[in-house]
């Protein structure tokens, strides 16, 4: 019995066998098959569905494997009259399998019961008909949970190398062309939204993990430095969202500093959650995703990148210039997106330009009741004002930081004042 232990323990698989992908293929070109998962008990066909599409997205990333196109093998499914409704069985794999003309086949099945997740997944060789792996997989958590780490089951029960990465995207509800909203990018290349008109928003994917939050030398507000876990991915925006994203979503351009590549600013929190509203209401977020501010956590956490400096490419303000319009280098106006440097998850303009707006509610002594090893926080329940983060063109270094807390009430606007769109799984 193997385990596996991932950043809360939930995966347990037990290996049948356990040949490398690699040295498998070294004997000859293979091509893999990866069926619908079965919907068990307590789960929703789509459900399964969506979980396919994420285990396909990873292996199809890893580029370990020759994975056959999803919409080609439904053609065959249909041509031959087949149903993937029993293919959680090795016999049914190996049948599916000669239809397709591969020789391995992934499949499996998927159950709930209450907050408990099971997961088995097969892969069989199509050619001798036998068995090659087999894994049972169980987890307590919610589904936007599952679909991050799932995909390392199919890693193990494959034998493939490494861990798998994250999508690039969330992939669309299996038997649909993906929505016009999401376009096809490159691995790791983020999330793609077209918002009409020719007018497209850029995201990164910003993985799972864990920072220091804070600082020992700021403002009072920001101490003590806490540990903080981010237990699932998301995509931030690359850039501030832009004058023509907000016009072309809401109809109207607020901004003092008009320009084509500038920052909207003037927008209120409540301004804000209005253009994210439109766009959910126009449901182009993936499936099981939902678009919203950034919590203050996540924000920082993608701002410094990995870094542990007062500005993520350093301490000095000459480190803050190559990353940063602020009151030294802007002549007293925001600038066009993207003209500085970006940090480590490819974010640019995430200290300085305009200042940007979070989910929180903002509470001075919020680190110091906060658990040390927090995970995921989202601020105090309930508050007067809203958290704004990075420092704008008007000020100095001193609140041009990673850890500078800045805070109005959600009506405020000011022409320093904009957003960057969050998109993540969950409410």
């Amino acid at each position: 019995m193997t385990r596996f232990s991932f950043i809360k323990p939930l995966m347990v698989v037990f290996l049948v066998a356990t040949p490398t992908w690699a040295d498998s293929a070294a004997e000859g070109k293979l091509r893999l098959a990866i069926l619908d998962l079965v919907a068990g008990k307590g789960v929703d066909p789509e459900e399964a569905k969506t979980l396919t599409g994420f285990i396909r997205a990873a292996i199809v990333h890893s580029d370990q494997i020759d994975v056959m196109d999803r919409q080609r093998m439904l053609e065959v499914f249909t041509e031959q009259n087949f149903s993937q409704a029993h293919c959680d069985e090795a016999k049914a794999l190996v049948k599916a399998g000669k239809l397709l003309d591969v020789n391995r086949v992934l499949g499996g099945n998927v159950g709930r019961f209450g907050t408990r997740w099971t997961l088995a997944l097969t892969v069989v060789d199509v050619s001798t008909g036998r068995l090659i792996n087999s894994a049972a997989t169980a987890y307590n958590g919610a589904m936007e949970d599952l679909l991050n780490v799932a995909p390392a089951g199919a890693f193990a029960v494959l034998g493939l190398k490494g861990g798998p990465p994250m999508p690039a995207r969330m992939p669309a509800p299996p038997g649909t062309s993906p929505p016009p909203a999401l376009l096809p990018l490159e691995p790791d290349k983020g999330l793609t939204l077209d918002l009409g008109n020719g007018v497209r928003l850029e995201t990164a994917w910003i993985p799972p993990g864990e920072f220091d939050m804070g600082s020992k030398d700021g403002g009072e507000d920001t101490k003590p430095v806490h540990r903080v876990k981010i237990m699932r991915g998301f995509w931030l925006g690359r850039y501030e969202v832009t004058q023509p994203q907000f016009e072309t979503v809401m109809g109207k351009n607020p901004s003092c500093f008009k320009g084509s590549a500038n920052p909207v600013e003037r927008v209120s929190w409540l301004d804000a959650m209005a253009f994210i509203g439109k766009l959910n209401a126009a449901k182009l977020a993936p499936p099981g995703a939902q678009f919203r501010l950034p919590t203050e956590a996540e924000w920082e956490y993608a701002c410094r990148a990995g870094a542990t400096t007062r500005h993520y490419t350093g301490d000095s303000d000459s480190d803050l210039a190559r990353a940063a319009w602020y009151v030294t280098n802007s002549s007293r106006a925001p600038h066009p997106v993207g003209q500085k440097e970006p940090n480590a998850f490819g974010l640019h303009d995430m200290l300085g330009n305009v200042w940007e707006w979070c989910m929180d509610w903002y509470d001075k002594d919020y680190y110091v009741r906060v658990k040390f090893d927090s995970e995921d926080p989202t601020g105090p329940a309930v508050g007067a004002m809203r958290i704004a983060r990075g420092g704008s063109w008007r000020n100095d270094a001193a609140l041009v930081r990673s850890s500078k807390r800045s805070n109005h009430g959600p009506k405020h606007f000011n022409d320093n004042l904009g957003f960057r769109l969050c998109c993540a799984a969950g409410k």
